[in-house]
């Protein structure tokens, strides 16, 4: 064999040798993952981990398990637009019957109790009505008083638990503790009030007996700021829950009217809005949205993040026509003022 065949056979030889050795594994990545990586543990740096779907606020879950629990449309008579509901810590309902200008009472089993209030603007009267429109909130406190929003009498009226009249405030005007049309109403754990006038874009804070103490929002799309603001509710820790109707949003505050968060626009998927007027808040801080214009119900962490969606709970009885206030009562039912079918409409969830 020549010198030159022999150079050349040791030069192939060292080639082959070469790709074949174990060189040094590649050193894994230092930098900081994007912020919508997913870490996963993994044996060694050089293997890759099994995929493991991890759930985003777009993952759709499977629907809930919905039991219509009672529907309640002709008792004593039948209701016409209701539009707002309220539970005592007995799950006593109240309903704002807006176009009989009434408030209703029923036990916890849904049997009739009460009705007070006639149209006017006398003390125990209302105006809920606009055109062809019923409007009015509710709320209880934790003595069983109750709130109500009498919108177009531009006032609070406050009522003993049977419905004796206690007290007034407001006027129609922009100044402190005035209303154009108020409509949201809550009551926190230690006695405050809070009033959501859509007429006004704002909300103000009152302590039991009217006092004003503060308040915040203006006409607008920017945080703290509301396009007709519908119906509130308030969490375990104290903070505020606005249904931003024309927004299509949920914005959240502290009981201070600083803001925190919102979620949501105009559509209809997923964490999406068409004209959300009720909001309410179990004991669990989950977060309930009534759609008015979707005709479902939507839930979310407090922090915004989609949980699930329904609307007729499986048939034309549980269907949503409008739904307008909602409440969660201690015993986990979910009561809907079902606003164009004349009727309330209690559902009871279970895991699917």
């Amino acid at each position: 064999m020549s010198i030159r065949h022999t150079i050349l056979g040791l030069l192939i030889l060292m080639s082959f040798a070469g790709g074949c050795s174990a060189g040094p594994a590649a050193a894994p990545p230092t930098q900081t993952p994007p912020p919508t990586a997913q870490a996963q543990p993994s044996a060694t740096p050089t293997v890759a981990p099994a995929p493991q779907p991890t759930p985003s606020p777009t993952d759709t879950p499977a629907p809930a398990t919905l039991e219509l629990v009672s529907s309640i449309a002709d008792n004593p008579d039948p209701l016409r637009r209701p539009v707002d509901v309220a539970l005592d810590r007995q799950d006593a309902l109240y309903v704002v019957d807006s176009l009989n200008q009434r408030i209703l009472k029923y036990d916890p089993d849904f049997h009739f109790l009460a009705a007070w209030g006639s149209a006017g603007s006398g003390e125990g009267e209302f105006n809920f009505v606009e055109g062809v429109d019923g409007y009015g909130g509710v709320a209880i406190d934790l003595q069983g008083n109750v709130y109500v929003a009498d919108t177009h009498n531009s006032r609070i009226q406050k009522l003993s638990r049977e419905g004796r009249f206690l007290l007034q405030w407001g006027g129609k005007g922009e100044g402190e503790g005035q209303f154009l049309a108020p409509l949201g109403i809550i009551v926190d754990q230690n006695g405050n009030v809070y009033v959501g006038d859509y007429g006004r874009n704002d909300i103000q804070k009152f302590d039991s007996s009217g006092r004003f103490l503060l308040k915040w929002g203006s006409a607008g799309s920017g945080d703290g700021e509301f396009n007709q603001l519908s119906y509130l509710a308030v969490d375990s820790q104290g903070n505020i829950y606005v249904a931003d109707t024309y927004n299509d949003r949920i914005q959240k505050f502290d009981g201070q009217g600083r803001f925190l968060a919102k979620w949501g626009k105009f559509g209809v998927k997923d964490g999406e809005f068409n004209r959300p007027y009720g909001v309410a808040v179990d004991a669990e801080d989950i977060v309930y949205v009534a759609e008015y214009k979707g005709n479902r119900v939507q839930e979310f962490d407090s922090s915004g993040r989609f949980l699930l969606q329904w609307s007729d709970a499986g048939g034309a009885e549980s269907a949503l026509h409008e739904p307008s206030g909602l409440k969660v009562g201690h015993n986990g039912n979910i009561y809907v003022a079902d606003y164009g079918h004349n009727r309330i409409q209690v559902f009871r969830k279970s895991a699917p």
